[in-house]
């Protein structure tokens, strides 16, 4: 990846500045020159670790949502069929009813 290609280039600045520094003491120059490769390292392994935590926090919440949406429609469904239900136990009763008042009319 380009972060991982990043971190090759920084470490091979930081190997090369280390060499550099050891050739200018060759000369009696000293210079402390260094790039802080660690503090990026360390940028990156928590970006990175946070970008996955949130990808991974918003799978579940998703899967979570999809889940609920799942039980909201089958109830839904069971509260549709309990009504028709309801509804033809209602037509049945009212069918008794008037039967028996047929009956007890011609009795």
């Amino acid at each position: 990846s380009s972060i991982d290609e990043a971190k090759k280039y920084a470490h091979s600045a930081k190997i090369a500045l280390i060499r550099f520094e050891k050739e200018l003491s060759d000369v009696d120059l000293k210079v402390d020159i260094d790039i802080n490769v660690d503090s990026f390292e360390t940028f990156v392994d928590y970006f990175f670790d946070n970008l996955i935590s949130d990808w991974i926090v918003q799978s579940k919440i998703n899967e979570s949502l999809d889940s609920v949406n799942n039980v909201r429609k089958r109830v839904e469904d069971i509260m549709g069929s309990l009504q028709e239900k309801l509804n033809n136990i209602e037509n049945d009763l009212g069918e008794t009813e008037e039967n028996i008042k047929l009956v007890i009319e011609q009795a």
